[in-house]
């Protein structure tokens, strides 16, 4: 996926104007793709590719760190053992782990 993104990237347009507009979009397609990759990382406890994923997202987009999750799941990329007990403590006392949200006007 990534090579492709390189390619379209890449590749220059035959217009200015199109071109401008592609390159205006460049950052905020990777972080689409490196935030869904660090997920799926990290759902495979492939702890460092997942790391190095969130990073380079938030580095297309810092807007990413405000992303629900980001923050919890980097910093247990740092410490897997510990993001795994405090889930299991968590589960332990009966406080849901995900919270829904409510359709509001």
């Amino acid at each position: 996926m990534l090579w492709m993104l390189d390619q379209v990237f890449g590749t220059s347009e035959a217009s200015a104007e199109w071109e401008r507009e592609k390159q205006g979009v460049r950052n905020a397609v990777y972080a689409i793709q490196y935030w869904t990759l660090a997920n799926k990382y990290f759902g495979a406890k492939m702890i460092q590719d997942a790391r190095r994923c969130y990073l380079k997202a938030v580095g297309h987009s810092p807007a990413y760190l405000f992303k629900p999750g980001l923050l919890r799941r980097l910093c247990a990329t740092f410490a897997p053992h510990a993001y795994e007990t405090s889930k299991a403590i968590v589960r332990w006392i009966g406080v849901p782990l995900t919270r829904k949200l409510e359709n509001r006007p």
